[in-house]
């Protein structure tokens, strides 16, 4: 059975930059994050993050795992520039190991 985990949080905010890192939108404050799994594995392949209030701004991050989605090392993802802090906080309280990425970023 695939599972979802899905986290609010309030003060957080969104909003789409481009690659210039110019605003194109406003930001708005209060995001929801979801992990989705599939059934066969044990780390969640993706997550969305949109803007609690009306999902006008959303966007979906897939996440690439140490050993084929079975390895607790998050080792990339994909769709964005920079993968939010608040997808990294919600998968270390799960227990995943996002040591490599946070290294990466400070990089």
């Amino acid at each position: 059975m695939s599972r979802t985990e899905k986290r609010h949080f309030a003060n957080s905010t969104i909003g789409i930059v481009s690659q210039t890192g110019a605003e194109q939108t406003d930001r708005r404050t209060g995001i929801t994050v979801e992990l989705h799994w599939r059934d066969t594995e044990q780390a969640p392949y993706c997550a969305e993050v949109y803007d609690t209030e009306d999902q006008g701004i959303y966007v979906e991050v897939g996440l690439e795992w140490g050993g084929m989605g079975n390895s607790n090392e998050l080792t990339g993802y994909d769709g964005v520039f920079e993968i939010p802090g608040e997808v990294l906080h919600m998968l270390k309280d799960l227990g995943f190991d996002i040591a490599y990425i946070t290294k990466t970023l400070a990089d």
